[in-house]
């Protein structure tokens, strides 16, 4: 006799997929599986995963439970997966099942339980009961969807549990499968920030309204514009669920900012938003997507202000009282990055050839020197091995810590110094761009300054100056601020404010200031 619990339905390889793909999440964790029938896909993938524990559960049925035994011998699961009676409709099926538990559980998961809203009543109960007494444990589930009026929304919130779409996907045959998330109801506001720079990326979470922070997490750098927005999102996702899972913070962030090195194209920002809504429901019910030097703006301005990065790009924004960005720069390493620490070794690089052929005159020995030893090369042709067919422009930015020893000579010291310049008359086109309504900006112009090129600060200001050329500026004053606050707190006040909340600002204070110009 044909039985539904026989049958691997299309809701099941969405729900091993999405397992497959998050594994960390269940590694060494807890999971028990609801409805398992005859395959227990959505189990055993658990056990892929590399779960500590993986209870495999569904009514008493002789045959079924010995075909779900056999599908576990024959995956190599015996040692994680356990088959155990549990029926929804017999609250002493469930009793009996935790009282023979020996450890909490981390997830659960089931496929295509809600096949009939016949079951949807007793089935959410025992959800609720599971949910309830493991707090901290959520239930991801796909289904195929068989009638658009079946809902399971109310039941859950009388129960005190929320649910979550993560994606909807399109199956054979025109129907459609959905997978989400059920869990219990947080009373807490939580945001999260990522600041995305190109060599790294930072993570904070945050509860709102009182600013406390939840926990910070690190990865690497995000950018859009090299990796695409799929990938980015992809990894940026799965490193928000971990943190999430760390930090104990169940179902979505009530609002995700973001402020991603590259992210300066509105429509490319829209279509990266809606893709985590769409396809990672369960991360956060509204996302923000700025660039880096917004959230950074964020961090540290209400009333407004700007700031120049220079780590291993470069750019330079300003924010307005009223939220309109204005910028200078930031067009990457092609056609922008003046002044950033790939500048630099860039600049380096050219005029050891420039002076080779007879373009250019300096003293380059010890530019030399620093250039091979650090790439442990024997010859300056050897160099355009990495600025072409192993192009990194990490690595090849990375030198510029070791150029910023040697500014004792003045080959690598002129360096510095036009790279200030770069930087001054970037800030001096900006500057141009301010409204004339902001008149508070021109009395003394706020400005972070942030990243590792500015260690060398000392041999670029000259240049700076120079090319700022304040005499004949708007701006009398220039207050140079160090970024005290990690720039993801910027993001998470975006994230707060799409979810109608607010961060406590930290006021920026005496110590915080770098220079003051003129």
């Amino acid at each position: 006799k044909y039985e539904v619990g026989s049958h691997t339905w299309p809701s099941t390889q969405t729900l091993a997929s999405f397992i497959s793909v998050n594994r960390g999440l269940f590694n060494n964790k807890t999971v028990l599986e609801l409805g398992s029938g005859g395959t227990g896909v959505g189990g055993i993938a658990c056990g892929m995963a590399r779960a500590k524990r993986v209870y495999m559960t569904d009514k008493e049925n002789g045959e079924m439970m010995v075909i779900l035994k056999k599908n576990i011998q024959s995956n190599g699961m015996e040692d994680i997966c356990r088959v155990e009676v549990l029926d929804w409709f017999d609250p002493s099926s469930l009793q009996s099942f935790l009282s023979s538990l020996d450890s909490e559980i981390d997830w659960i998961v089931a496929s295509d339980v809600f096949f009939d809203n016949s079951v949807f009543e007793p089935l959410v109960e025992a959800i609720s009961t599971l949910l309830h007494r493991f707090p901290l444990a959520q239930l991801i589930f796909s289904y195929q969807n068989r009638c658009a009026s079946w809902s399971i929304v109310d039941l859950l919130k009388s129960r005190g549990l929320d649910s979550s779409l993560i994606r909807k996907e399109e199956v054979d045959g025109g129907h459609s499968v959905q997978l989400g998330l059920i869990y219990k109801r947080r009373e807490e506001t939580i945001v999260a920030g990522i600041e995305g720079g190109a060599s790294v990326s930072s993570l904070v979470f945050v509860s709102c309204p009182d600013g406390r922070i939840i926990g910070r997490s690190t990865h690497k750098g995000s950018n859009y514009c090299l990796d695409g927005v799929q990938k980015t999102a992809d990894s940026l996702v799965k490193w928000i669920r971990e943190a999430k899972q760390e930090l104990k913070i169940v179902g979505p962030l009530d609002g995700l900012g973001m402020g991603l090195s590259g992210a300066e194209d509105a429509g490319i920002n829209e279509h990266f938003m809606d893709y985590i809504l769409s396809q990672h429901g369960d991360v956060g019910r509204r996302v923000v997507l700025k660039s880096d030097s917004e959230a950074s703006i964020a961090a540290c301005f209400r009333e407004g202000g700007a700031v120049i990065i220079s780590g291993t790009g470069s750019t330079t924004r300003l924010m307005t009282r009223n939220g309109e960005l204005k910028g200078v720069g930031g067009w990457g390493h092609a056609i922008g990055d003046g002044g950033s620490a790939y500048w630099i070794a860039n600049r380096g690089m050219r005029l050891l050839f420039d002076v080779e052929d007879g373009m250019e005159e300096a003293n380059i020995e010890r530019l030399r020197k620093v250039m091979l030893e650090y790439f442990s090369l024997t010859d300056k042709i050897q160099l355009l091995d990495l600025l072409y067919s192993k192009f990194d422009k990490c690595k090849l930015a990375s030198v510029t810590a070791k150029l910023a020893e040697n500014v004792d000579d003045a080959t690598i010291a002129s360096l510095f110094h036009d790279a200030g310049g770069i930087l001054g008359k970037q800030m001096k086109a900006l500057i141009k761009k301010i409204p004339n309504e902001a008149t508070e900006m021109g009395s003394n112009l706020g400005v972070l300054v942030i990243g590792s090129v500015f260690k060398s600060w000392k041999w670029m200001r000259e240049g700076f100056i120079k090319e700022l050329d304040m005499e004949k500026s708007r701006v009398k004053k220039m207050t140079l601020y160090r970024l005290t606050v990690d720039a993801s707190l910027g993001a998470a006040t975006l994230a707060a404010l799409s979810a109608h909340s607010t961060i406590p600002l930290r006021e920026l204070k005496d110590e915080d200031v770098f220079d003051v110009l003129p």
